[in-house]
């Protein structure tokens, strides 16, 4: 019994109001009633281990069974009590399961397939809705897309959901601390009340290549759109995902030196257009041997 009552916090009022102690007048020993009485903190760890010393002793045969009783009802209760991990949600932009761990052996993708080998592979998962905003509001809020609901890239789930509980907010209220890296609603201003920090995206040039950036800023479209891919012979931390994997490694860490449990967003850019990444990982592929698809509609 001691070591149940040991393994477990006390709150700041002692035990758990279920767990009730009768007043000192009703134990017949006067040691007894003199221990419960000068007690540092009525009803905490100290006094019920005393108590229940003394009227095991004693033979306080009826109180002995009412306590008793309530203290297993206290020790189910907190071993029923639900764990709460910490969680970290990746969210990749328009990447279908064309990886290694879903069978397709000429991808590389060695981090995910171990993640997925430690885990559960969803076989039969789908996309609600092959837009970026629509689905990210789908999967964010867990409804349904509808005719009038969640149809466009630039969908707010704040505007199209109203009062429902997306699943940021819900870590939140259930006493999760909540971090936004990266894309992860289209928005970075949708549903921030969800969020305990202010959602971060990392700052950084689309291209590497002055001649990219060149065709960009000289493109006579008004949104500035570039060459299709890119394959920069720089770090990492150049591109944008780069530099939001650093965050978030640096995020994990801080978030586990903590006290409360963790919701870690991080939601990755790419395979979004442009195709951007540094050069060593295009040289993972003999560029012959790529086979190009007989339909480019489906």
């Amino acid at each position: 019994l001691a070591k149940v009552l040991r393994g477990h916090r006390q709150s700041s009022s002692g035990l758990p109001a279920h767990v009730i102690l009768p007043p000192p007048e009703r134990f017949s020993d006067p040691k007894l009633s003199r221990t419960l009485r000068g007690s540092p903190r009525p009803g905490s760890f100290r006094a019920v281990s005393v108590t229940c010393k003394r009227l095991f002793l004693k033979g306080e045969t009826m109180v002995w069974r009412r306590i008793l009783f309530s203290l297993c009802v206290f020790s189910l209760c907190v071993s029923a009590a639900p764990l709460r991990p910490n969680v970290l949600f990746i969210v990749v932009d328009d990447l279908r399961p064309e990886l290694a761990c879903y069978g397709a052996a000429h991808i590389v993708s060695p981090n995910i397939d171990r993640l997925a080998s430690r885990g559960v592979l969803f076989q039969r998962a789908y996309c609600m809705v092959p837009v970026c905003g629509a689905s990210r509001a789908s999967l964010m809020t867990g409804l349904r897309p509808t005719r009038n609901r969640f149809l466009t890239y630039r969908t707010y789930a704040q505007v199209d959901a109203p009062g429902v509980t997306p699943l940021n907010s819900h870590f939140k209220a259930h006493g999760y601390y909540t971090v936004s890296n990266g894309k992860v609603f289209h928005h970075a201003d949708d549903c921030v009340e969800g969020w305990s920090e202010r959602p971060w995206r990392p700052r950084a040039q689309t291209y590497a290549l002055q001649v990219n950036r060149r065709k960009a800023r000289t493109n006579p479209n008004r949104r500035k759109r570039g060459p299709p891919f890119e394959a920069g012979d720089v770090p990492d931390e150049y591109y944008a995902d780069g530099k939001l994997a650093r965050k978030a490694v640096q995020d994990l860490r801080r978030l586990a030196a903590g006290k409360q449990p963790f919701f870690l967003a991080v939601g990755f850019f790419k395979p979004h257009l442009p195709f951007v990444a540094p050069k060593k990982y295009w040289d993972l592929y003999a560029h012959n041997k790529i086979k190009l698809p007989s339909n480019y509609y489906v």
